[in-house]
């Protein structure tokens, strides 16, 4: 760190950040928003607010050594907020970035860490529950303070946050806490997660009772007694947390209806005053969890902008702005009758919706595609059988625009849908049914890993994460200059390593675990074609370094599948790495693609190791490590295969090996392809390319 005082010092070219990327603020504004920051940090003894240049006077910060001159920055670093905001010069204003990813935060902290003259400790990586309400306080913050920061470019200066900042601009105008839990927004982060069951109470004074204040998915108690462990409990850590059946009074047990309990706290000026009550059929996952928290603080954080509202004036509502159903204007109550007259003379499946989600109108095929009933007609879309069609609801509300989807339908079938704005009063969707498809119900077979096993995961990467969390207090305390010497570094280094190896670990074991439970999340049709490609051009230069020939031979005009492409983009990328690491140099691998009989076939085959039939029974079991491992002399965590059938086999596919011992191995994967007819669908003749490694993995088929 420079200790010349004139000197300067700039910190986003030390972390690879363009000069371009940021908004651009005043320098008041940058002021402005560094004291945001600092009002809302959790407080959290352990955790550090270092500052530099004009940042460096700020009230509960420490002042970087060196940085007085430098270029103004704020990095908070704790176990219950992590961000970083820089900046630099531009004109007579700065261009400012907030990033808010903890490990960004960590990088950033540990650079000043190691150019000060100071021993300081980083803390402990932010969780992510405590982390997603900070970020999601802060832009509330943000977005309320419009007289100084109205006119800033947020998806800008907080680029990883963009749907928290949409969601954000979404929630805080409603005029009350009903109308707002009833929002499409709301109903779409809910349904993202498996949520059955909503209820949002207030708890009363001095007492251990909540008071109902909107519900979704089934009447509700008005009041429910609860636990005082309970409650103490939530107050003291801020977090969502289970809650045993046990537990339960017997009203609040009927309205569970034996589903997993999730309560989440709503907190202000920190202290707890009301719950958010989630059903679902399993627990929900803690990435899950870490959103739900957010989306509570987004609730309080509306509620004080109502209660604002009613003890100062307002200005005249924007157009956009949500207002109650029953605030409609009488032209646009006129302009929704005489569109839904027209319904009436309609052939086609479609559904008209007002703007707060109200199911308007739907012409009788579309009611027989949905087993809409009569009565059904005027109430909430996302309480009616056209349930299916919320998410691209929201999709369209939050985009606006119109949008295209597919969905499935309550007789299994798929469908899709064009969805379009009728000015800002109404939305129409158009169903086109589709062929009858697999829905995951009936496709899925049943898991491979048990509910015991989940539990094992989830156990096992907690207890490892002790030690990973004393590994990063060693490897992130800087020795004073007299203590580091060759050895020291050379223990340092070790153990950075095995932090590594260890957060690896933890990574594939959560991955492991939290498959089925984010089962059909975030689904969409993928080209397969287009992932292998992808996937095996990442990785030229590693198979240049080890004298590998790659080629790959997709079948021209292959289907889409309908899955998530992280999940399954770790599936190809596991059983790639599988065949390179456990082939020798000079060997070959082969991945194809075809589709046969609705099902998309995709085939790895190397000239490798191989593997016994004893070896093949346990491939794909956690930690299992085959003979070939120690003769390839390369290192693994034994979750690579595991984690792949289970993707796998949550897709509806299924994953299988052949193999023989020094002559290679075939691995398989089967999932089935979409309805949707292939682009320039190919001869039916049409065959892959004659390759020497098929011609030999067919000879080892008939030994």
């Amino acid at each position: 760190m420079p200790s010349d005082p004139a000197s300067t010092f700039s910190l986003p070219p030390l972390l690879g950040i363009p000069p371009t990327d940021g908004a651009l603020l005043s320098h008041e504004q940058l002021r402005r928003v560094a004291d945001h920051i600092r009002r809302c940090r959790p407080q959290d003894v352990q955790s550090h607010m270092l500052l530099g240049g004009s940042l460096g006077d700020l009230d509960g910060g420490t002042l970087v050594t060196g940085t007085r001159n430098s270029d103004p920055f704020l990095v908070l670093a704790g176990e219950q907020a992590a961000l970083a905001l820089l900046s630099h010069s531009e004109g007579t204003g700065v261009r400012c970035l907030i990033l808010s990813d903890p490990d960004q935060v960590d990088l950033a902290a540990m650079t000043l860490i190691q150019l000060s003259n100071e021993a300081l400790d980083l803390p402990e990586r932010a969780a992510a529950e405590p982390q997603q309400a900070f970020v999601a306080a802060l832009i509330a913050t943000l977005i309320s303070d419009e007289t100084a920061l109205g006119g800033i470019d947020l998806p800008a200066l907080l680029p990883n946050e963009n749907t928290w900042i949409a969601l954000t601009q979404a929630l805080l105008p409603y005029p009350d806490l009903p109308s707002l839990f009833n929002a499409a927004e709301v109903l779409q982060v809910l349904r993202s997660h498996a949520i059955e069951r909503a209820l949002l109470a207030q708890i009363a004074p001095a007492s251990a009772e909540a008071h109902t204040l909107a519900a979704i998915g089934g009447d509700a108690p008005a009041r429910l007694p609860l636990p005082d462990d309970m409650l103490k409990n939530l107050r003291a850590n801020g977090r969502p947390a289970m809650v045993a059946d046990n537990k339960l009074d017997e009203a609040t047990r009927r309205w569970t209806g034996g589903k997993t309990l999730t309560v989440v706290p709503l907190l202000q000026q920190r202290t707890c005053w009301g719950l958010l009550l989630l059903t679902s059929p399993r627990p929900i996952s803690s990435a899950a969890r870490a959103q739900l928290n957010g989306l509570g603080v987004l609730i309080t954080a509306a509620q004080q902008q109502q209660q604002r509202r009613t003890t100062t004036p307002r200005a005249a509502t924007p157009p956009s702005a949500p207002s109650a159903r029953s605030s409609t204007s009488s032209t646009s109550s006129g302009f929704v009758r005489d569109i839904a007259a027209l319904f009436a003379n309609l052939d086609e499946a479609a559904v008209l919706v007002d703007a707060q989600g109200m199911l308007v109108r739907a012409t009788a095929p579309a009611m027989r595609l949905l087993n809409l009933a009569p009565n059904e007609q005027s109430s909430i879309l996302t309480e009616s059988s056209a349930a299916c069609l919320a998410p691209l609801f929201s999709e369209a509300l939050m985009s606006e625009n119109s949008i295209e989807g597919t969905i499935t339908l309550p007789n299994g079938t798929s469908s899709k849908v064009s969805v379009n704005s009728l000015g800002d009063a109404l939305w129409v969707f158009i169903l086109h049914e589709s062929a009858p498809t697999r829905t995951a119900a009936s496709a899925a077979p049943a898991p491979s890993v048990g509910e015991a096993s989940d539990s094992f995961l989830h156990n096992f990467s907690w207890l490892v994460q002790t030690p990973l969390r004393e590994i990063h207090r060693l490897i992130t305390t800087k020795p004073a200059p007299d203590t580091a010497n060759e050895q020291h570094a050379r223990i340092i280094g070790q153990i950075a390593r095995l932090n590594s190896e260890m957060a690896l670990l933890v990574s594939d074991l959560l991955a492991l675990g939290q498959v089925r439970l984010n089962a059909q999340a975030g689904h969409l049709p993928l080209r397969l074609d287009l992932l292998i490609e992808a996937i095996v051009g990442s990785r030229y230069a590693e198979f240049g370094r080890r004298g590998q020939n790659v080629t790959i031979d997709p079948m021209p005009g292959l289907p889409r599948v309908i899955g998530a492409e992280t999940a399954l983009s770790r599936v190809l990328d596991a059983l790639i790495d599988n065949a390179s690491k456990y082939s020798p140099r000079g060997a070959r691998i082969r991945v194809s693609a075809r589709h046969e009989g609705g099902q998309i076939l995709i085939t790895i085959e190397d000239t490798g190791y191989g593997l016994s039939a004893q070896e093949i029974k346990h491939v794909c079991e956690p930690f299992y490590r085959a003979a070939s491992a120690q003769r390839a002399g390369t290192s693994g965590r034994g979750l690579g295969l595991t984690l792949a059938k289970a993707i796998v086999e949550e897709h509806g596919g299924e994953l299988w090996i052949a193999s023989h011992i020094d002559d290679g191995s075939i691995f398989s994967v089967r999932l089935p392809s979409s309805d949707a007819p292939p682009p320039n669908t190919p001869d039916a003749t049409w065959e892959p390319k004659p390759d020497p490694l098929t011609e030999l993995h067919k000879l080892l088929a008939q030994k």
